[in-house]
């Protein structure tokens, strides 16, 4: 774990200085550093690291910054006394960087350490005599696990292709009556999908990461119900299961647009057909209360929050005017995307 941690603290200094080396990619004028070694330069609109007296290379062997990045974990793992066979995987992005290991096929048990920096694929040991030929199942971070073998200290084949993994999230949405709710959208995860008439729900998720959140949403008209999200702990390969529970009544509101000012919030217009429109309400009072709480208090928000809730309930609006106050009740109704869209 140790040894990890300095090679992880060595790669972030790596990349600090690979971000040094990108910021040259503007001019196509050759670029040297005073510093020697190493130097950077131009070449064919790419930026080139060349190390200089490295007792690794030649001395006029010019590489990608990919192969600069790389330089450095192998300096860390040269400098730490451990072993290690250099291969390639299949992954873009240079900048990508994560550890993992390779486990004994038949038992299960770790044969060697791994990490990989952008395509470069190290796994090592401190025991040189394991590296000389073997196979085992490589398990990367965030990755599927994949037969690699090695032999006179080379990866056979050199070239590893990995593929990240998925997991599966199911589940049910219900009511708080305890209904099933089919046609709710369930999102998160890098997936998404529709309850069936059981209110049931299958995800099939790619994330890249291990922890990510899931809601669940019905269309009520125009407004959504949703539920709190959930934390969703994806485990590779296996099927995470995670309910949710909806309102039992669809979300209503009372058709009613405002804009803040520095005494509360004016009512600028109503949405046609609206519980609002037609009500004691004008346009231009000043609400200042929503059911008794300051709205100088909540935010705008939570100040929508209130105002809407389940259709067929009531909601008090005190308003403002001429230096009086005046709550007015509403009943809150489902509203249209037509009557939102104000078509």
């Amino acid at each position: 774990m140790r040894r990890r941690f300095l090679l992880l603290v060595a790669f972030a200094c790596v990349i600090f200085v690979g971000g040094l080396f990108i910021s040259y990619t503007e001019s196509d004028e050759e670029v040297t550093t005073e510093v020697d070694p190493p130097t950077l330069r131009q070449e064919g609109g790419e930026v080139k690291y060349k190390a200089n007296k490295s007792p690794h290379r030649n001395e006029n062997e010019s590489v990608s910054v990919s192969d600069a990045l790389s330089d450095g974990v192998e300096d860390a793992l040269r400098g730490s006394g451990i072993h290690f066979i250099r291969c390639h995987v299949d992954i873009d992005d240079i900048f990508e960087a994560g550890f993992g290991d390779v486990y004994d096929n038949d038992e299960g048990r770790v044969l060697l350490s791994a990490q990989h920096v952008g395509n470069s694929l190290y796994i090592y040991n401190s025991d040189s005599t394991i590296l000389a030929e073997g196979s085992g199942l490589l398990r990367l971070e965030n990755y599927q696990p994949v037969a690699i073998e090695w032999s006179g200290h080379e990866c056979v084949p050199e070239l590893i292709r990995v593929t990240h993994g998925s997991a599966m999230i199911q589940g049910v949405v219900t009511n708080s009556a305890g209904n099933p709710e089919p046609g709710v959208l369930v999102k998160g995860c890098d997936a998404s999908g529709f309850t069936d008439n059981e209110g049931y729900y299958w995800l099939t998720s790619e994330s890249h990461t291990t922890e990510c959140q899931l809601t669940a949403a019905r269309f009520d008209g125009g407004l959504i119900s949703r539920s709190p999200a959930k934390n969703v702990v994806l485990i590779e390969d296996e099927v995470v299961t995670i309910d949710f529970i909806v309102s039992e009544y669809p979300n209503g509101g009372i058709g009613i647009n405002l804009t803040r000012t520095s005494d509360g919030y004016l009512v600028k217009s109503f949405i046609e057909g609206g519980p609002a429109e037609g009500s004691a309400l004008l346009i231009g009072d000043l609400v200042v209360k929503v059911d008794g709480i300051d709205v100088q208090r909540i935010d705008e928000f939570e100040l929508k929050e209130r105002l809407m809730g389940d259709a067929g309930s009531h909601v008090s609006v005190t308003i403002s005017s001429n230096g009086r106050e005046e709550t007015i009740r509403l009943r809150r109704e489902i509203l249209t995307y037509k009557q939102l869209l104000g078509h």
